[in-house]
């Protein structure tokens, strides 16, 4: 992922918002892609 990491990017985000990316973030790892609005995550799931 080029640019800023996912933790930062949420920063900005909604107290509730940021929380549920925190726990994906925390069990996934930082996301694949990512922009102002949007994280994601490829093939991380079993």
């Amino acid at each position: 992922m080029g640019g800023a990491r996912g933790t930062e990017i949420v920063n900005g985000w909604p107290e509730e918002s940021r929380e549920a990316a925190q726990l994906v973030i925390d069990a996934y790892g930082e996301p694949h892609e990512a922009t102002e609005s949007l994280l994601v995550w490829h093939n991380v799931g079993p």
